[in-house]
């Protein structure tokens, strides 16, 4: 292990400052090289990412690049201080940091979502690996989540990427009450049948909540600006091994299934 370095954070979200402060006693859940998931003794989490990461739903963004993995491993003691964290070698001041906010301006997007739906579309065929499914061959909503809910191997499997990326389709496409009804029942009948960190990501859609990355894509959208689109989408595509293709896979499907519908009923109806 290197010297102990600190680091000022650079911003974090209300969830993530919240968590500081009611933890008694958190530990390591995952270390990766560019973040680490934190979960305290009721299952809540938080995490600590670098700036090549961004910023998420619940996490602390640092202020400079570092190799997590340099600082911490998954058994390294987490001491929590008043505007301080330190996990390890790694002390990470949280003086002064920005407040993010976690909901992006969903709506404002869609207007001219639909004219981009085969641009994501061609750019999903370009990438090799991502779970291909389609919404079409189930009956109901209930059955497309129960098969999807946990499928796959990892901390977020495949199949709970491509029911965030479901919910963030009914954000932009639907009025927020009827989003959040849809939203919450993919949520109830996901959230038991994953893993812990899954959940969480699943919980934060839920309420409308999302990585740094869809803010970009929404903001481009509601611009109608193709080089920005463009450029939101290649980095939700390098998101994870194929977290950020499974989300955008449920997302152009969703998008498109109710788009195709003209109301949320018929969708409801449809999959329900």
């Amino acid at each position: 292990m290197p010297e102990i370095l600190q680091i000022q954070a650079r911003r974090a979200t209300g969830h993530a400052l919240d968590w500081l402060q009611i933890t008694k006693q958190g530990r390591v859940l995952s270390v990766f090289e560019r973040a680490c998931n934190f979960v305290n003794e009721n299952g809540q989490l938080c995490a600590v990412v670098t700036p090549s990461a961004a910023v998420g739903p619940f996490a602390i963004e640092l202020g400079q690049d570092i190799n997590l993995l340099d600082y911490i491993d998954i058994q390294t003691k987490v001491v929590l201080q008043q505007e301080r964290l330190t996990v390890g070698q790694l002390t990470i001041n949280l003086t002064k940091v920005m407040l993010w906010e976690t909901i992006p301006h969903w709506q404002d997007a869609a207007t001219h979502l639909a004219h981009y739906l085969p641009i994501i579309d061609q750019l999903l065929e370009r990438k090799a690996e991502y779970l291909q499914v389609s919404l079409g061959e189930f009956a109901e909503l209930k059955a497309a989540v129960r098969y999807l809910a946990g499928r796959g191997i990892g901390l977020t499997p495949a199949g709970d990427d491509f029911l965030m990326g479901m919910i963030y389709a009914l954000w932009i496409t639907r009025p927020p009450a009827e989003a959040a009804a849809m939203a919450q029942f993919i949520y109830k009948e996901a959230a038991p049948r994953t893993t812990t960190l899954s959940g969480r990501w699943l919980q934060a859609a839920k309420s409308g909540e999302a990585h740094i990355s869809w803010h970009n894509l929404t903001l481009a959208l509601a611009q109608h600006n193709p080089a920005a689109v463009f450029e939101a989408l290649q980095t939700i595509l390098n998101i994870g091994h194929s977290s950020g293709a499974d989300a955008l896979s449920g997302f152009v499907q969703t998008a498109r299934a109710i788009l195709s519908n003209h109301s949320a009923a018929e969708f409801w109806q449809i999959n329900n």
